[in-house]
């Protein structure tokens, strides 16, 4: 693996033409269908300035914020062919700026529609969207590559017209992002001793542990104590102990001694690891562990 720049813990690699691919694919899949993205929470932790410019390139009009602010910051990287709609209903003094930067509210209530509309002083403009229940019970049709997505969303302009779909960029194509993160230590623990906070795994054997630079205050659940695992060399090493604020301990017992070294890097998130399958592994979805990351992993966006 390559190695990290200096002062970092890991590296978190988005890449951008392999996020371009996959939204061809499901803009192919759902037409004659719209389709917009839905870039809260800083595009699930891809960086919504990056995201969203990049999915503007391959033809996506549509992007959907949860907050104001959100669309606010996001409203000068995009070009005046693009539409933003806010997702969560808005208090009166986000109304006015939302109002005046032409990003639009997705109502949820009538109240909502009838302030807004007091709100603008019935000026022409794009018209906003009323979001649509797509459970169970639907008749609204959603295209199947639409459907699958664990938050999909539907929404119809107001004044008519055909569906929106939009879909979180979460559950695209796992070769979208990577996570690698750096091994600090490597030490012996003898039979009887413990591994990390309140001794919760007590070592049955002489083993080898690794400590690497992921911990809760970086994203990582600690859900993922005695049930997650990271990958070397294409191996599967458990994790042992709890998960701490800075670090998680890694079983390396597997390995040859002196395999794996302070400054190398494992995989938490890549080709032997999917982010679906570490979000199962801690018993949550995939855009709660992408919003979380935190930011001691530099974006090392590809292209």
């Amino acid at each position: 693996m390559e190695s990290i720049k200096t002062g970092a813990v890991g590296r978190f690699i988005i890449d951008l033409g392999a996020l371009k691919r996959a939204w061809r694919a499901l803009a192919r899949a759902a037409a004659p269908a719209d389709v917009g993205a839905i870039v809260s929470a800083d595009a699930c932790g891809l960086g919504a300035a990056h995201a969203a410019a990049t999915l503007e390139s391959v033809g996506c009009r549509y992007f959907f914020t949860g907050m104001a602010g959100e669309a606010l910051a996001l409203k000068p990287v995009l070009s005046p062919q693009t539409q933003l709609y806010v997702l969560n209903p808005l208090i009166p003094s986000d109304e006015t700026a939302c109002a005046k930067a032409g990003i639009m509210p997705v109502f949820r209530s009538a109240d909502q529609a009838r302030r807004w509309t007091s709100r603008i002083g019935g000026k022409a403009g794009p018209a906003p969207l009323l979001l649509q229940p797509i459970g169970s019970g639907s008749r609204t049709r959603i295209p199947p590559a639409v459907a699958k997505a664990e938050q999909s969303i539907a929404c119809r302009p107001v004044d008519g017209g055909p569906l929106l779909f939009a879909r979180t960029l979460h559950d695209l194509p796992a070769a979208i992002v990577s996570l690698q993160v750096s091994v600090v230590q490597t030490r012996t623990v003898p039979v009887g001793d413990g591994v990390g906070y309140g001794k919760t795994h007590i070592a049955k054997r002489p083993m080898r542990v690794a400590t690497i630079s992921a911990g809760y205050a970086d994203g990582i659940p600690r859900s993922l104590a005695h049930r997650g695992s990271v990958y070397f060399r294409g191996l599967r090493l458990p994790l042992c102990g709890m998960v701490s604020m800075d670090t998680v301990g890694v079983d390396i017992t597997r390995l040859p001694q002196g395999a794996i070294r302070p400054g190398d890097l494992v995989e938490m998130i890549g080709p032997h690891q999917t982010l679906t399958r570490l979000a199962a592994d801690a018993r949550t979805i995939p855009s709660e562990i992408l919003a979380k990351l935190g930011r001691r992993y530099p974006r090392d966006y590809r292209t």
